[in-house]
This record gives structure tokens, C-alpha cells and sequence, in this order.
């Protein structure tokens, strides 16, 4: 579609088809030319215009064809029929299809003429502008994607690199210095595998369908992510809520799509590969916060999570660990359009209280309903 409004003037007569594009072009509107039916078709597929004067009587075509064909070819041109009002049989098929928006009357009148032009156009203007803001955030997702495809290659190239050069290592010769940068090495690959995961699970966003949803039981999904973090980062207390309990809180999901969405969570708040998590506190409640289309309150999953970690030894390295960096990063992005595909929602507070980063953070799920 033209990113400006574009008119197009369908008129086997050459003396009509150039006294009203002089008239329209005076004007200042954007003008194009057909000289029967068949050009007027292929300039319309090409151009989509917002606007198509007509005449009643065209050689190669008939008025009613021509106006289903741009119908299906263009749906949002108006079409103005020019006549002089003269073939009142064909003027009445016209009125009963209900496909023109309007009739110009033959000999034109300039001032009529642009007054209809401006009306229709000014509607026009909306629908324009929506189209451009919608063009406008698909070419930013088409860059994030190129984007997101150039880093997975970069660092999955990189990560085979260092873990080669990992396992040509041997800890029994090294001194503690070296096993301490090994260390260091293997956290560094962990660390990237899983930025990689990240990158191919925020490009997989787009191939979550509702349709594909099922019953997913949030408690049993959770639980696998507690038991690997637990196992990671034994010194992070991890306390769960006495309300845990399976098959009684039930969400609208997929099985990987959910476990990846409190996967990042949770990493994102324990920071399993360090020592600065204190504890995570674990609530599961049901709740009516959600409302659905009609503004109704919907039946509802929350489960909220308070993280603390070690302010202290986070200044050590700031820049690694800072809250801001772990929620609000690529991390966040995934939990965020995930929470979104499930029709759901996300509250985050965070706060610091003497040598801790404080993080409240609840995520709403609709309940499985049947």
C-alpha cells in the first residue's frame, strides 16, 4: 500500500479521464490513471489506492464485475460510480450490491467533486495511520529476529569454542589458581548455553497458539525447577508455601512454554551459578484478579515469589548481577511474552533492606476451565 492516499481514475474517455485527474492533481491528491477495466484491475492489485472514481459505463468490463474484483483485489478502496444518471437499470444493479460508496454526478462540479474527495479520505487517514504503525513494529520484529539470529550463531559458535578448550584441560595437573579460572571457564560456558536457549526461546514466541493449550499443572512444572536449582545452589533456602500441592492448581498452557517461563524466573531470581541468592519464599493462591473481554472477573492462578539476595556480595560485581540486569533484560522479554501468550499477567517490586535486594514478584495465570 502507497504511504500516502492514492486515487485512481477508471474512464475509457480520455476528455473525462483527464478533466478530473487536472482537477484532483490541482488539488494536490496522488493521482493515477486506468484506460479500461483491465488496467484499472492491475494498477489497483499494485497500488491498493484508497479511493476509485468509476465510470458507469465502461467498454471492457462491466460495472458490477469490475467493483466485486476490486472488492477482493483491494477492500479498502471506495468506489465513487460517475454518471450522468441517464441508465437507471444499470444505476439500480449498482445501488442493490451495495459495493459503491457513492455516485459523482456528470458533468463534475469542482467544489462537490473535492468536498466528496476530502470526506472520504479524511476517514481514510485512520485507517492509513494504523497501517503504517502496524508496518512500522513488524520491520522492528523482522530486525530483533535478524538480530537474535546473528548472537545465537555468534555465541553458539563461541561456547563450542571455549568448551573445547575446557575439555583440553586436565584439573589434576593445574594449580588452584588455574582450577579457580576453570571454574570460572565452566560457569562462563553454562552461562552461555543457557543465553543461547534464551535467544531460540524468544524467537519460538511467535509459535505458541492458544489452540494448542492444555491442562497443565502448574505445581508439578514448578517443582522440577525448584529440584534443579536446589541442586545447583544448595546455599539459596528455598521455602515453599505448605499450599503446595499437585493436581489442585490447574493452568491453560503447554508443558514446555510454561516450564520455560518459570525457568526463567526463577534463574533469574536465585542466580544459581553464584552465591548471592539468601532465599526464595514460594506462595501459590487462587484468585479472581484477571478479567476477560467482557470485564469480568475470571478464575485465577497467582504464585508469588520473594527472592533475596545478598546486596553485599553483589557489589563485589555489580555488573554482572544487578537486579536490573537479571528481570528486565532478554530474560524479562521471555517472561513477559510468555505471561502475554497465556493471557496473563506480572507484578514486580523491588526494594533493598539493609545487605539485601529484595524482589516481589507475582505472576497471574487464568485457571484451566473446561
Amino acid at each position: 500500500m502507497s504511504s500516502k492516499l492514492q486515487i485512481i481514475i477508471i474512464n475509457d474517455n480520455k476528455l473525462n479521464r483527464d478533466f478530473l485527474w487536472n482537477l484532483l492533481t490541482k488539488n494536490g491528491f496522488e493521482t493515477i490513471l486506468a484506460s479500461n477495466g483491465k488496467i484499472a484491475l492491475n494498477l489497483i492489485k499494485k497500488n491498493r489506492p484508497h479511493l476509485a472514481f468509476i465510470n458507469l459505463l465502461l467498454q471492457d468490463i462491466s460495472v458490477i464485475d469490475i467493483l466485486d474484483k476490486i472488492k477482493i483485489l483491494s477492500p479498502i478502496t471506495e468506489c465513487i460510480i460517475m454518471t450522468d444518471f441517464a441508465n437507471y437499470e444499470v444505476l439500480k444493479q449498482v445501488i442493490n450490491t451495495n459495493t459503491a460508496s457513492g455516485f459523482l454526478e456528470i458533468p463534475v462540479d469542482e467544489i462537490k467533486l473535492i468536498k466528496l474527495v476530502n470526506n472520504i479520505l479524511n476517514r481514510k487517514k485512520i485507517l492509513l495511520e494504523t497501517q503504517q504503525t502496524l508496518d512500522d513494529l513488524f520491520e522492528s520484529y523482522n530486525q530483533i529476529e535478524f538480530f537474535l539470529t546473528i548472537l545465537t550463531n555468534d555465541y553458539e559458535n563461541y561456547t563450542e569454542a571455549l568448551n573445547i578448550a575446557i575439555n583440553l584441560l586436565h584439573p589434576s595437573e593445574l594449580s588452584e589458581p588455574q582450577e579457580a579460572s576453570l571454574k570460572i571457564l565452566k560457569d562462563l560456558s553454562l552461562n552461555n548455553t543457557r543465553l543461547i536457549e534464551r535467544f531460540k526461546n524468544i524467537q519460538a514466541l511467535g509459535d505458541s497458539q492458544p489452540a494448542n493449550f492444555k491442562k497443565i499443572d502448574v505445581v508439578e512444572v514448578i517443582s522440577k525447577i525448584i529440584d534443579d536449582i536446589r541442586s545447583k545452589n544448595p546455599n539459596c533456602k528455598l521455602t515453599i508455601s505448605k499450599k503446595l500441592i499437585l493436581e489442585k492448581y490447574f493452568v491453560k498452557a503447554t508443558s514446555d512454554k510454561l516450564l520455560t517461563l518459570f525457568t526463567e524466573v526463577f534463574y533469574s531470581l536465585s542466580l544459581p551459578m553464584t552465591n548471592f541468592c539468601k532465599s526464595i519464599k514460594i506462595l501459590f493462591r487462587e484468585s479472581k484478579i484477571l478479567v476477560n473481554s467482557e470485564g469480568k472477573n475470571i478464575d485465577s492462578i497467582e504464585v508469588d515469589i520473594h527472592s533475596s539476595l545478598d546486596s553485599a556480595v553483589m557489589n563485589d560485581d555489580n555488573s554482572i548481577v544487578d537486579i536490573t540486569h537479571q528481570q528486565y533484560g532478554f530474560g524479562f522479554i521471555l517472561v513477559k511474552g510468555l505471561v502475554d501468550i497465556f493471557g496473563g499477567q506480572i507484578f514486580i517490586e523491588d526494594s533493598k533492606v539493609d545487605n539485601e535486594t529484595i524482589t516481589k514478584m507475582t505472576i497471574v495465570l487464568p485457571s484451566y476451565q473446561k
